[in-house]
């Protein structure tokens, strides 16, 4: 009796800790789990339904292997539901589809000085995010302002400069309407305001604007001058995204950033949800504590 009760136990034990389990990661619409409405964080294992209210629901869970997409369009239509039965042999077959961003190429314009080479890639910047600058870009009343094109043509924002010669990325920098969305930002050195109000009032896109004469490409730095292209596809809450990596990282237990980013598939999360994200790892290294692997 002894001999198979402790069989048995044994049994359980193994069952209980090999268990796989997953981790709500984000998700789009009501999703339930065995009947509970899921939100971010909590557990589901591969064991029981989803139930999905909209054929454009889904949820991603981090886990095991990496980080997994189930989706309303996976399940069977029950009524104006869909119902998705899970088990281990699911998760294996499914994952993430990664998203890119346009880019335009800068080589057609010689007069940007691509001064923190970014190449007018798509970036996502979290907030209060510092640039270093050269002190001569704000010398002898020098100014640096954002010049950003949107569907209804340009604005401009003045930028914050600290005294230690770091420009700040603040989300009001970048703030629109809701149906006016941005198509790019040049950053410019600016010796009167009165020229952007010029240029605003006559152009409607920053492909005019770069071919201006009034831009030229100088070494003096004491001139009119468009330092960069910074296409920013969003810029992020620094404290919401620091507590989701350290969730990630925690979650498929990864110790350094070679682990996070490459055996645990989290960058198709991270190019999902957030985009490129501008010095992420320094970010992940200072903020969350995955050091860089040697």
């Amino acid at each position: 009796m002894r001999t198979t009760l402790f069989i048995a136990g044994l049994f359980f034990l193994i069952n209980h800790t090999t268990a796989q389990n997953y981790y709500v990661a984000t998700l789009k619409g009501d999703v339930y789990y065995q009947n509970k409405l899921l939100k971010k964080k909590d557990k589901v294992i591969p064991k029981g339904n989803i139930r999905f209210k909209s054929v454009d629901s889904y949820v991603k869970l981090s886990g095991p292997g990496g980080l997994y997409v189930l989706s309303a369009k996976m399940g069977r239509a029950s009524g104006n539901e869909f119902l998705l039965t899970l088990s281990n042999e699911l998760f294996p077959k499914i994952r993430l589809v990664t998203t890119a961003a346009p880019t335009f190429s800068i080589e057609f314009y010689p007069n940007v000085l691509n001064q923190w080479g970014f190449f007018g890639l798509y970036y996502s910047f979290l907030d209060k995010t510092k640039l270093a600058i050269d002190p001569a870009f704000t010398a002898d009343g020098q100014m640096i302002y954002l010049l950003h094109e949107t569907n209804q043509g340009l604005f401009y924002k003045k930028v914050k400069i600290q005294r230690n010669s770091a420009l700040v990325l603040r989300t009001d920098d970048f703030a629109t309407s809701a149906d006016n969305s941005l198509k790019g930002t040049l950053v410019v050195q600016i010796s009167n305001p009165a020229i952007l109000d010029t240029i605003i009032a006559k152009h409607k896109t920053l492909k005019e604007v770069m071919e201006m004469p009034v831009f030229a490409k100088e070494e003096n730095k004491s001139t009119n001058q468009i330092l960069d292209i910074l296409n920013v596809r969003q810029i992020i809450n620094r404290r919401a995204f620091i507590k989701d990596m350290r969730f990630l990282a925690k979650s498929c237990d990864a110790k350094t950033q070679e682990e996070f980013l490459n055996t645990v598939d989290i960058k198709e999360y991270i190019s999902e949800n957030y985009g490129k994200v501008y010095m992420l790892e320094q970010v992940l290294s200072k903020d969350v504590g995955l050091p860089e692997s040697n």
